[in-house]
């Protein structure tokens, strides 16, 4: 585990996470993050470290220079890695996201479209239980093989001329996954390398979370001046 822990959300799962993984690692530095003070509060009463921010504002504002020593856990009911690899590339770039292929959606055994065009995906038609150990060859529930396995199907998903990107939720407590930070910014650099349409996903072995999206570079201020 690494030395520093940023918890993104003070709700159930946030606070789940933070107890468990503060009993886990002592030594850790952990900071759980949201916009309210009073989920916050119960938290800070159990010697946790909290923050009053956005989720992602938080991320965009950390400092860059401790990214290889920090673990992120999201708790939120975003796609953090989208959101912030979005925000980076906004600078940029215009982020257009785009409808989620149906052969992507038909490959598991629970797929659901979001608000945003978001895809969650899931080999589970069930509630999960709260500390699934994520066993590497059977699900816990079921005590059955998996259908497949989430995060390296998408990774080797070929569509069209798509380019997938897969951040890999690891779990660092039982019921806990996260990652770590420079994993954000592999993603990123390699998306801004990319020249076709972008499938970003963060899966574990049996959920997950995809969006697609296309980048367009944003025409230089100076050029179109000079143009009119």
């Amino acid at each position: 585990m690494k030395k520093k822990i940023i918890i993104l959300g003070a709700g159930k799962f946030g606070t789940k996470a933070a107890l468990s993984l503060k009993s886990r690692y002592n030594s850790a530095l952990i900071t759980v993050v949201d916009n309210n003070r009073s989920l916050l509060s119960q938290i800070s009463e159990k010697g946790i470290n909290t923050v009053v921010s956005d989720a992602i504002t938080f991320l965009l504002n950390y400092l860059e220079r401790d990214k290889k020593d920090v673990f992120i856990v999201p708790a939120v009911p975003i796609h953090v890695a989208f959101e912030w690899i979005k925000n980076k590339l906004s600078v940029d770039y215009e982020i257009e996201t785009i409808n989620i292929c149906k052969k992507l959606k038909d490959m598991f055994v629970m797929s659901i479209v979001g608000k945003k065009g978001e895809l969650y995906v899931s080999n589970a038609d069930f509630i999960c239980p709260d500390n699934c150990i994520e066993p590497s060859d059977i699900c816990t529930y079921t005590q059955k093989p998996r259908p497949l396995i989430v995060n390296e199907t998408l990774k080797n998903f070929k569509y069209k001329n798509y380019q997938s990107n897969v951040i890999f939720s690891r779990q660092a407590a039982p019921g806990v996954g996260g990652y770590n930070f420079d994993v954000l910014y592999s993603a990123l650099y390699n998306i801004k390398k990319a020249e076709t349409p972008v499938f970003l996903s963060t899966a574990c072995k049996c959920h997950g979370v995809v969006h697609g999206f296309i980048k367009k570079k944003k025409e230089n201020k100076i050029t179109q001046k000079l143009d009119n």
